[in-house]
């Protein structure tokens, strides 16, 4: 960055690779929270989701090979003494047609542009390693918030979701966690679709590119506007600051 310099070298075919995007989303009802709660209560979970997603970095680069090096032809796979990434956070889903405003939604994007070797040379990262380890990076992730967010004084649903791997803060109404997962109701009807055309369900990837077809660009919206939306919507499910500070056990 003080020079202008790349980082590290082009590849053999003179390019270089992009960055790969690591995604850790918070559970919906961490998001609910983080919308309708007290001011204090939004820095809490921001910072616990800022932590939790410094650990699953950590954690990536203690667990998942992503240096690929090459011994007499034979490509090995090895651990990076670092890895150079930076984090963006971002606070709202996608938008679903007929809606008034996007549901609110904590994630962050990690891109990793580069690892260090062990002999301290900076290269490229070695993206299959990281896609096979998505899963578990993403679990770890989900552990460390809900540890976080339990030291903070929140009771932790566990084994919510499918097959249960997933968490929820305990005392969230579900049907307003429903209500704000309007993007999960999107693609799981454009999945109803292509079951009902092809015959069976999609595969990962299928359902990762039906994900992709049928995303809207994010659209711009004032704080003011998102909260009044979002404030409407906890309205009707009798939820708002007061109940929201009342999950915490001081």
């Amino acid at each position: 960055p003080g020079t202008g310099r790349w980082l590290r070298p082009a590849g053999a075919d003179g390019n270089r690779g992009g960055g790969i995007d690591v995604t850790f989303s918070a559970p919906k009802s961490v998001s609910v929270v983080w919308a309708l709660g007290d001011p204090w209560q939004r820095e809490q979970i921001e910072e616990a989701h800022c932590r939790a997603v410094e650990r699953s970095v950590s954690y990536l680069k203690e667990r998942v090979p992503v240096v690929r090096r090459r011994y007499d032809g034979l490509v090995v796979e090895q651990h990076a003494k670092d890895v150079i990434a930076t984090a963006y956070r971002h606070t709202t889903a996608r938008g679903v047609s007929g809606t008034e405003a996007p549901d609110p939604q904590v994630h962050s994007h990690v891109v990793i542009t580069g690892a260090v070797r062990e002999d301290d040379r900076i290269v490229a990262v070695g993206s299959r390693a990281v896609f096979r380890g998505a899963r578990e990076v993403g679990a770890f992730y989900r552990s460390a918030l809900a540890e976080e967010l339990a030291e903070q004084g929140y009771a932790i649903e566990q084994g919510t979701g499918k097959d249960g791997k997933y968490f929820e803060i305990a005392g969230v109404p579900h049907g307003l966690i429903e209500d704000f997962s309007g993007r999960h109701r999107e693609v799981a009807k454009a999945a109803e679709r292509f079951r009902a055309k092809h015959g069976r369900a999609p595969e990962r990837g299928e359902l990762r590119n039906l994900a992709l077809e049928n995303r809207r660009a994010k659209d711009v919206s004032t704080r003011g506007d998102l909260q009044r939306v979002w404030s409407q919507t906890g309205d009707r499910h009798g939820f708002a600051a007061d109940q929201a500070v009342h999950l915490v056990n001081f």
